[in-house]
């Protein structure tokens, strides 16, 4: 007599819950909603995956892929607190606050922009083509520098009111997966292509003026004077001296453990996120050029990007957003 209804706990009631989901997600009016539900059931923090982070006074900006971005206030440092989280058209890959605006690189949908306001909600902007995958994002002064993946990577001036202006655009062999831009120059992590450096001295015609080859594939660059460093993936962190930008010298490299991804320099302070080895601290000697290893941090999950306050640096990973208080 209790076959029947093992067989309907078994087999209609799951069928039944699957239906109603689904039609829950045909009929949501937007994605908020979507999200919404997702968080209700639970899946929402499971798949908080963070791909980039923005450190804006007291509160912190994650790009979160295809779940749009969040807002976390990080006022007290021990307790990080998620405030809320928004929706973008594509997905979010990479993210900037500045000025109370917020910037992403939205995938096919281009440069997404929002305003942060006075009550700390989040108003939509607009939003920028960029004809092509906006993957990362960088700011020099009040330009805006968005690498384009195979479209190579566009140029946007932030007018006064925050608003962008698109000036400048360049192709690149490869890739384009981050940016670093200098007054007169930028360098390009072009992944396939290695590190592409142009000359911007006329933003609306960037031209290419030489090429680093890299051993792996390059995901990030940063620059520090006269010398480039570059996360060189699998073949770890590569240096260079850059002070004829048309002739780049090898310097030196440094082995890592994993996927090197993403870099960041403070002051004399380098920090990297080596995919699933976590963060690595370096500090530049008085050379300008060498480094010594500090700090090394297990995160047990891989890492895409981070930013540093202080000595509080948050770093993105594929498990949500892991602050970390280090004194160097």
């Amino acid at each position: 007599m209790k076959r029947p209804k093992n067989l309907f706990v078994n087999l209609f009631l799951p069928l039944l819950v699957i239906i109603i989901f689904g039609a829950n997600f045909i009929f949501l009016k937007n994605k908020h909603e979507t999200k919404l539900l997702l968080r209700k059931i639970g899946l929402w923090e499971k798949h908080s995956c963070c791909f980039d982070v923005s450190i804006f006074g007291n509160l912190a900006f994650t790009a979160d892929g295809p779940f749009g971005f969040s807002m976390y206030d990080i006022q007290n440092v021990q307790d990080i607190k998620l405030r809320d989280f928004y929706p973008t058209r594509r997905i979010a890959r990479g993210i900037i606050v500045a000025d109370s605006c917020i910037y992403i690189s939205d995938d096919k949908a281009g440069l997404s922009v929002y305003r942060l306001t006075r009550e700390n909600g989040i108003k939509t902007v607009n939003s920028y083509t960029t004809m092509g995958l906006a993957r990362e994002i960088a700011m020099k002064d009040s330009l805006l520098f968005v690498a384009n993946g195979f479209a190579g990577f566009c140029i946007f001036r932030i007018h006064p009111s925050g608003v962008p202006e698109l000036i400048g655009k360049a192709d690149t062999p490869g890739t384009a997966m981050r940016i670093a831009a200098q007054d007169t120059f930028a360098c390009v992590a072009d992944y396939q292509g290695g590190v592409v450096i142009f000359n911007i001295t006329d933003l609306s015609d960037p031209k290419m003026v030489s090429q680093i080859p890299t051993k792996n594939n390059s995901h990030d660059v940063a620059v520090k004077e006269n010398m480039v460093f570059i996360a060189d993936g699998t073949a770890g962190l590569q240096i260079y001296d850059i002070a004829d930008i048309k002739q780049p010298l090898f310097h030196s490299s440094i082995a890592t453990e994993d996927n090197f991804n993403a870099i960041k320099i403070v002051d004399n302070t380098v920090y990297i996120t080596d995919g699933s080895a976590g963060l690595k601290v370096f500090k530049i000697l008085d050379d300008g050029k060498s480094l010594i290893e500090q700090v090394r941090i297990a995160l047990n999950a891989r890492s895409y990007a981070l930013d540093v306050r202080d000595h509080l640096v948050l770093v993105a990973t594929q498990n949500g957003l892991k602050p970390l208080i280090l004194d160097l």
